[in-house]
């Protein structure tokens, strides 16, 4: 976000219901406010209202629960979530119930066509052109606008999804208001795509096929997920490693933390060492726990995270085989442990590199050498290349390398993403 940041009028393309809900509660209006503004006061007046509670179970008996519930400010809900209380559950959102069949949605159809189409659609695309000029001296043009794309793709993707009712494992399906709004933005971000590539498809011919792609719905579904997915753990992974907390910590604290960041984007249902597949020995059946079961809103399981520890003592001699045996158990168990009948398209395993300074890089190239030999796979390799992910100031972190794998199994091509993640070296204890 942090390269958009200079871009007009952001708010309308749509991440996420809760900003749909305000662009409804900004923007929207009832039946009842336009009469009050023509006839004065209207009784009974109805207007459109954001509510945040805190929602507490209580155990009154071996299979009953008691609920209560209370209002809260927006500061304390956002801090809640931000904190990740574990002890309720926070909701936010609009009073529907109250308008739902008085919205006016021949004043909103007036504002999008009259004010979003005209004067601030006209506004966001000269903001787009000063931000992509001034960046063109940087050389950060082409990935300012590759954001965008891939801001705009994540809106579209989302609000198909909302206005079909496709986020199944949502308690709050999406209504009639919302529904037809989704039709709105779909329309607007369309539009802001197809001037996009109308202004820059000489300057970045590579971006027209990718346009026309989202634009016409020929994107892939696996690859349409896997960068967004990709994305969000190394989000995740940074935000983890930037925190003091975890810097000498265990293993499980670290995936802890991944996996609830993960979790708390909204954006996937994540579970953490849930009983799949078969164990590494075949013996003990608690080894056969995943680190991190991923599935989208619909309950799908789209993948599956293996973490584990590595240090530059292991790793460091060229024929030290326990450092070898343990990326080849690790990588084996997700490859098809866990993945027994599945064959998921896309997996990862996160390494934590416990080193010191100015040894990271030499270490993961060390990594890297290892796996292209193929040894430790258990489906053919194909192909590695190394991902580089910017961070917000628009230029990769060091303190991450990314590879990815590229497989056959059963005539088909999967891919495995390993993310190698520093962190300091850890201290030995005083005697």
């Amino acid at each position: 976000m942090r390269l958009l940041k200079d871009i007009s009028h952001l708010e309308f393309i749509i991440q996420d219901d809760y900003e749909l809900d305000e662009i409804i509660l900004k923007y929207g209006s009832t039946g009842d406010q336009i009469e009050e503004h023509l006839n004065g006061n209207v009784k009974n007046r109805i207007e459109i209202k954001r509510f945040f509670k805190c929602v507490e179970y209580y155990q009154i008996g071996e299979n009953d629960y008691d609920i209560t519930e209370c209002n809260i400010t927006k500061e304390a809900y956002f801090k809640a979530v931000e904190e990740n209380y574990g002890d309720f559950i926070y909701l936010t959102g609009l009073n529907y119930e109250d308008f739902l069949d008085d919205f006016d949605s021949h004043r909103f159809d007036s504002f999008f066509e009259e004010i979003v189409l005209r004067d601030l659609f006209i506004e966001t695309i000269e903001s787009i052109e000063n931000v992509v000029f001034n960046a063109i001296k940087d050389s950060n043009a082409k990935m300012i606008l590759n954001s965008l794309i891939q801001y705009l793709s994540d809106s579209i993707w989302f609000l198909k999804k909302f206005k079909n009712d496709d986020f199944s494992a949502r308690h709050d399906k999406s209504n009639k208001i919302q529904k037809e709004l989704c039709g709105y933005f779909i329309h607007y971000n369309t539009l802001l795509l197809k001037v996009l590539k109308y202004n820059y498809k000489y300057i970045f011919p590579d971006f027209v096929s990718i346009i026309d792609d989202i634009i016409f719905e020929n994107i892939n579904i696996k690859n349409f997920r896997e960068i967004p997915l990709l994305e969000d753990i190394v989000k995740s992974c940074e935000e983890t490693q930037i925190n003091e907390t975890f810097f000498q910590c265990d293993e499980n604290s670290r995936n802890r933390q991944i996996l609830s960041l993960l979790k708390f984007s909204n954006k996937y249902i994540v579970a953490n060492q849930e009983q799949v597949g078969l164990s590494g020995n075949l013996k003990d059946i608690n080894s056969g726990e995943a680190d991190g079961i991923i599935k989208d809103l619909n309950q799908r399981t789209i993948s599956y995270v293996e973490f584990f520890n590595l240090s530059s003592t292991k790793i460091s001699y060229k024929n030290h085989s326990t450092a070898k045996n343990v990326i080849t158990e690790h990588i084996n168990k997700l490859e098809n442990r866990y993945d027994i009948n599945l064959g998921l398209p896309i997996k990862f395993v996160v390494i934590y590199y416990n080193v010191g300074d100015n040894s990271f890089g030499v270490e993961s190239n060390k990594y890297k050498e290892f796996i292209e030999k193929g040894e430790c796979f258990k489906f053919k390799l194909n192909e590695i290349h190394e991902i580089n992910i910017p961070s917000t100031s628009g230029v990769a972190n060091t303190g991450i390398r990314i590879f990815k794998t590229l497989h056959n199994r059963d005539e088909k091509n999967v891919s495995l993403y390993h993310i190698l993640v520093r962190f300091p070296k850890k201290k030995k204890k005083l005697k």
